[in-house]
């Protein structure tokens, strides 16, 4: 997906006053530039990603960086509304693949803003909410011996967090 997550931010949701949409991570953490050569594909996206200005950002690249953990005092009240209102937003894995990133990095991101992990929890659930629903008719539709459907790890993932983080009272 190529389009800039500024297309997929929630109308009538401000973008946070302490966000400067036109400078990048590297300038707001007085990060230097890099021009490479770079040691994997990852560490290359991360570093281009650093360095072009927030608004610019493409909404799979603000994904790996919330994933690795980069700038997500910056880019955690980016990512937060957009699952809120689209949990199912796909950046270039699968369905929910940022849901899924922000819970990875929940022990980051709890420091941060105490609301962080319930708002990521509520996005979770929605999502869990979906994919068990596509689980389902897959499932219907599966022929014999089909099992590989990759909606029951996430499922697994997503309820483990729900437990783990104690919001579980979410779902009722």
């Amino acid at each position: 997906m190529e389009c800039r997550w500024l297309l997929l931010y929630p109308s009538g949701k401000p973008i946070p006053d302490k966000i400067v949409l036109s400078k990048s991570l590297n300038e707001i953490y007085g990060w230097k530039k890099s021009n490479g050569p770079y040691e994997t594909g990852l560490i290359e996206q991360c570093e281009k990603a650093c360095a072009v200005p927030i608004e610019e950002l493409r909404i799979n690249d603000l994904n790996t960086l919330v994933m690795q953990g980069i700038g997500l005092a910056t880019l955690a009240p980016i990512a937060i509304p957009i699952v809120e209102c689209a949990p199912w937003t796909e950046t270039e894995s699968f369905t929910g693949d940022l849901v899924m990133s922000l819970i990875h990095v929940a022990d980051d991101l709890a420091p941060l803003d105490k609301e962080y992990v319930p708002r990521v929890g509520s996005a979770a659930l929605k999502l869990l909410s979906i994919l068990q629903e596509e689980q389902r008719y897959d499932s219907q539709q599966a022929e014999e011996g089909d099992s590989d459907y990759w909606a029951g790890d996430v499922i697994e993932e997503i309820e483990n967090f729900l437990t783990r983080w104690d919001l579980k009272p979410l779902i009722n």
